[in-house]
């Protein structure tokens, strides 16, 4: 194929030579530059084939990676609901009728990651927010906090007997009432050379001094009597010796 075009060029060009041969000035130099033009353009299409030139990457778009998935909404809005009831379940465990709502709704990575999570709680004894976190071991922890606006004097409780609330975890009511309330008591008694004290089946918790109870603290839905051997275990862990009267739960420490 190629063949019979270079025939047919040399044929064209040939009798392009021999009119502008014939033909006068003007004339034969337009057939001349036809005929020069040809060839230029013959020499062109013959070689570039042959040449090969690097690719061009000017304007070559660089393609952004796309964000790893993550999990879809409805997981998300499973693994919120799984830890809506583990939060809900805690606190049931020391306030049976506590309530409680984001006070932020929180991405799941925020919890996952463990960082904490704000949460506004009612009718849970003086307390009005909490803060919860899962911990590196996946286990669920609740701060109980107690937020006021400035300048706002909250109103005194009386130490009047409550009824015995239906504890579900003993555990959960020492971490959220229990500890913190006893680890001041105790490191204030120390201090002033006391080793034990007594609470009764309302909560209330005492010392003797001259053989007379004195009131120092009351604890909020304190356990009923039935749940007292598994309280001593709870106490036993954190270093403190247990007896269980008929009328007391008491507790010491030191020597």
């Amino acid at each position: 194929m190629k063949s019979k075009g270079m025939l047919f060029f040399r044929i064209v060009t040939a009798v392009l030579l021999v009119m502008a041969l014939c033909l006068p000035g003007q004339k034969r130099n337009l057939i001349l530059g036809i005929i020069a033009f040809g060839l230029l353009g013959t020499v062109f299409l013959v070689l570039f084939p042959k040449i090969h030139l690097p690719k061009l990457q000017l304007f070559k778009r660089k393609h952004k990676k796309a964000p790893a998935p993550g999990p879809s909404d409805s997981i998300r809005m499973a693994l919120l609901c799984q830890l809506s009831h583990r939060i809900t379940d805690k606190l049931h465990s020391a306030y049976p009728d506590a309530t409680w709502d984001w006070e932020k709704r929180p991405s799941t990575e925020r919890l996952l990651s463990g960082r904490a999570v704000r949460l506004c709680v009612s009718h849970a004894g003086e307390f009005t927010h909490a803060e919860v976190c899962i911990d590196a071991y996946g286990s669920l922890r609740l701060k109980m906090m107690r937020i006021e606006p400035f300048g706002q004097t909250g109103n005194g409780q009386g130490n009047e007997p409550s009824p015995e609330p239906p504890v579900v975890d003993c555990s959960s009511w020492y971490e959220l009432i229990g500890a913190n309330v006893l680890n001041e008591l105790i490191t204030d008694l120390n201090a002033r050379g006391y080793s034990s004290l007594s609470i009764n089946e309302q909560g209330e918790i005492f010392i003797f001094e001259n053989e007379k109870p004195v009131l120092k603290d009351t604890f909020q839905n304190f356990p009923g009597k039935n749940y007292w051997e598994e309280l001593s275990g709870i106490f036993m862990e954190n270093e403190l010796q247990t007896e269980i009267t008929d009328t007391a739960l008491q507790l010491s420490w030191g020597n």
